[in-house]
């Protein structure tokens, strides 16, 4: 999964741009991406589940921000 993440993403970037520092940042995200994966073989999830956008809560206006503590 990881590999396929890789090659479609700057694959897909670099004929999008159309420029060589993109296959540059292709070499040097691999080794990053392979030790992400054995450090978390689950880290391409843990990464997608922290990015979404999580809904506000009521308090945000009175805390100035979430506060999602029980």
């Amino acid at each position: 999964m990881y590999a396929m993440v890789w090659l479609f993403g700057f694959v897909l970037l670099f004929l999008w741009v159309q420029s060589w520092p993109v296959i540059v940042a292709a070499a040097l995200a691999y080794p990053a991406l392979w030790k992400a994966a054995d450090w978390d073989p689950a880290f391409l999830e843990v990464l997608v589940t922290a990015l979404q956008e999580t809904p506000p809560t009521p308090n945000r206006k009175i805390h100035s921000g979430d506060s999602y503590a029980a």
